[in-house]
């Protein structure tokens, strides 16, 4: 599926629908829940330092 797709099926759901759809995603993906929770909250340090602790 492409990014237009996906943005006219957007386009044509009410703020209600998005909600809910972002919420089961948020549940559904540990992935999606990171995420998420970053863009919401932004933490690039805690985020540099959980990745350097990786790669140590």
């Amino acid at each position: 599926m492409s990014k237009s797709t996906i943005k006219k099926l957007l386009q044509s759901m009410t703020k209600a629908e998005i909600v809910e759809m972002a919420l089961e995603l948020y549940s559904a993906r540990k992935e999606a829940k990171e995420y998420l929770e970053f863009y919401a909250c932004p933490d690039e340090k805690g985020k540099l330092e959980e990745y350097k602790s990786i790669i140590r």
